[in-house]
């Protein structure tokens, strides 16, 4: 099992979101997943951002999708969406580079923290309508 929690990076990195009415809404802990990976989602009102780090590999991913009616829906017919945060942007802004999100080293809470700091940034300068909750952020 890791030594590394998502769940106390995001309540800790995230704390601006929080602040703005983001709430953790679903979290799956590394036990659940047999030790294989941790995700955390935050829920706005329009907006869903979610973190999850595999534990075998270090990687951190960060996806978004969108709220409505208090609910998920990743259904695009009904409205709704889901995509990676890379696929948002190559998407909904037409990025075509990378991100600069450093990896997570086994075990090390404080690179957490920085992949987590990362993700944020990018949110606020590049997809700030998410970081604000609009709804206008799947238009």
């Amino acid at each position: 099992m890791s030594t590394i929690s998502l769940i106390v990076a995001v309540n800790k990195v995230c704390a601006g979101l929080i602040a703005k009415g983001f709430r953790v809404t679903n979290h799956k802990t590394a036990d659940e997943t047999g030790g294989m990976y941790e995700s955390v989602r935050l829920d706005g009102t329009n907006v869903a951002i979610q973190f999850s780090i595999d534990f075998r590999e270090g990687g951190l991913d960060c996806g978004v999708g969108r709220i409505i009616d208090r609910r998920l829906v990743i259904d695009r017919s009904r409205g709704g969406y889901w995509q990676s945060l890379f696929g948002y942007l190559m998407e909904k802004q037409g990025l075509r580079s990378t991100l600069n999100i450093r990896g997570v080293k086994p075990g090390d809470q404080e690179s957490l923290e920085v992949g987590l700091r990362d993700y944020l940034e990018v949110i606020h300068n590049r997809c700030k309508s998410l970081e604000d909750d609009s709804i206008l952020a799947f238009k």
